[in-house]
């Protein structure tokens, strides 16, 4: 792939633009701050907060604080017409590769820092378990990375919850990347995230309550396990992760073959 180095590098400087990542990043820390506040006060452990600020609306919008760095780069790229000049030197096919990479890579570095920089924090004032939580109880029973949570490995413990937790991020994130080809205003793709994960979870609790496999809560929060053990489970969230790029990689090829054919005639 000739031009795909290149692609990949430009989109590696759009993600680390300051006010990309920054406001990414500060506003996934925010988020979980928001719902520390709604639990009223700091108490229990650090795995207590943690995994309890993902079951309120707060989370929801880090979500969309993760798709901030990258997810709005078509409608950039798109109105200045670079994306054009890109595409008239080189490949839309490896074009379109560099984006899907750059949405991943933005998204999941976006989470992950984000996450550690909120589990940190806490980590002044709470130890990092309480072995006699109900939630450290049923991680235990029926929690991801039990060995490595037994084995008091809480910084690898957490990387890999917090990991996950960006691969969801990812998914969602590509979905509005693929998204601004249709819609350009920053405000609607930026919302796409928070829309979209509320309408799939709660819809699908409301209504398919007994296939939880397909409910992204339950696939990408370590505080289940679906597939039997850990690799099952964490190699289920790989897969359909790659399912949500590789689909997203088609859709936006597709979408934009179609505009420049357009802009041709």
């Amino acid at each position: 792939m000739k031009y795909l180095k290149g692609y990949v590098k430009s989109s590696l400087k759009y993600i680390f633009i300051p006010t990309h990542i920054f406001v990414g990043i500060t506003g996934v820390v925010s988020a979980y701050y928001f719902s520390l506040f709604q639990m009223m006060s700091i108490e229990g452990s650090v795995l207590d907060v943690f995994v309890s600020s993902i079951y309120f609306i707060p989370f929801i919008v880090s979500l969309t604080f993760a798709a901030i760095p990258y997810a709005g780069v078509f409608c950039e790229e798109l109105e200045n017409g670079y994306i054009h000049l890109c595409i008239l030197r080189g490949s839309l096919k490896e074009y379109v590769i560099s984006k899907v990479v750059g949405i991943e890579i933005s998204a999941i570095i976006t989470m992950l820092m984000g996450s550690f920089i909120f589990i940190f924090s806490v980590k002044y004032k709470l130890p990092w378990v309480d072995t006699n939580s109900v939630i450290y109880q049923t991680i235990l029973e029926n929690g991801c990375f039990q060995e490595i949570l037994k084995n008091n490995q809480y910084v690898l413990y957490f990387f890999l919850y917090s990991f996950k937790i960006g691969l969801l991020a990812a998914n969602i994130s590509s979905i509005a990347l693929f998204m601004s080809l249709f819609w350009s205003n920053k405000f609607f793709v930026f919302s796409i995230p928070f829309l979209f994960y509320y309408f799939q979870v709660y819809f699908l609790n409301a209504n398919f309550a007994n296939l939880s496999s397909i409910n992204l809560m339950n696939l990408y929060n370590s505080y289940y396990r679906i597939g039997g053990n850990d690799i099952n489970s964490f190699l289920l969230a790989i897969f359909v992760n790659i399912i949500f790029l590789v689909l997203c990689g088609i859709g936006c090829f597709l979408k934009l073959n179609r505009r420049i054919q357009n802009n041709e005639k």
